[in-house]
């Protein structure tokens, strides 16, 4: 009978993480929408580029107006510009995904080395709303344990609501 409570408090510990009030990030030229903890930090707000931090892990969304085609066009960018930050970097494959009922590619980028290595889980989403990139980042032997986290807030990302006339 004792082992009844605690596999409840086992069930419910996860789902308590979850429940902290929440806070929407807005893209601006672009707008676009992303929701993150409200305890979150706020490192960056350029509008395009927006970064934000807390509990050990980082989210950066960015944007830009022009259509690069496809979200495989985006991912060759992202994978130019990682290389060009750390050229030791390592890219992991290509998976779709669907966000907001549009197809996003997504992938890992695992930089630096030792205590210092760095990994992100990188979507990417390029159509005729705009281009869009979105990084959770985390400590390279903390990524596994922290990436449905990430994944959770990154998820949350929505395009603007079209507006009937």
């Amino acid at each position: 009978m004792r082992i009844l409570p605690r596999v409840l408090l086992l069930l419910m510990i996860p789902s308590l993480t979850f429940c902290e009030p929440l806070k929407t990030l807005r893209g601006r030229p672009l707008n676009c929408e992303l929701d993150i903890p409200a305890s979150w930090k706020i490192a960056t707000d350029e509008g395009y580029k927006i970064i934000a931090t807390g509990d050990g892990l980082g989210i950066q969304l960015g944007s830009l107006q022009q259509n690069l085609g496809d979200p495989s066009a985006t991912l060759q960018t992202a994978k130019q510009m990682a290389a060009k930050g750390d050229p030791n970097a390592q890219i992991g494959e290509p998976t779709p995904i669907t966000i907001d009922g549009r197809k996003w590619l997504q992938f890992t980028v695992m930089t630096g080395s030792g205590t210092d290595a760095l990994k992100y889980l990188t979507y990417t989403y390029s159509g005729s709303e705009g281009t869009y990139v979105i990084e959770g980042c985390a400590m390279a032997n903390q990524f596994e344990a922290k990436r449905a986290l990430l994944a959770r807030y990154m998820n949350t990302f929505r395009f603007p609501k079209k507006v009937a006339h």
